[in-house]
């Protein structure tokens, strides 16, 4: 459980420096999908399709209200979003290790772009 929590919290924290650093303010949300366009402006476009295949794996498994959920509630969410898993174990230890691998890329683009200028 927690690391889907402290994966979608990683990438919510970049999104919202590119954020920041583009409008100049901070959002009062937790709104990936909104955060997200600021970020491709500054993805090479041969990373681009990569990155937004790992957002989209990691929009799927996260949402910022997991700070609250426990393993058994978690799954229960997870079960209503992806392909039905009969081992419970199992589907959130996949889950975990998808939405980490997602967030590792995703941090590794916004690092190393993090001194470029935006591409518009």
């Amino acid at each position: 459980m927690a690391a889907h929590y402290v994966a979608g919290v990683a990438v919510e924290a970049l999104l919202t420096a590119y954020w920041v650093r583009d409008v100049g303010s901070i959002p009062r949300d937790h709104d990936v999908d909104r955060l997200e366009p600021r970020f491709f402006y500054f993805v090479p476009p041969q990373d681009a399709e990569a990155t937004a295949e790992h957002l989209r794996s990691l929009k799927l498994r996260w949402e910022n209200r997991h700070r609250y959920r426990d393993d058994a509630s978690l799954a229960k969410w997870l079960k209503e979003r992806l392909p039905k898993r009969e081992d419970r174990k199992q589907m959130l230890a996949e889950s975990s290790a998808t939405i980490v691998s997602a967030a590792e890329w995703i941090v590794k683009v916004g690092i190393q772009q993090w001194k470029r200028r935006p591409e518009r």
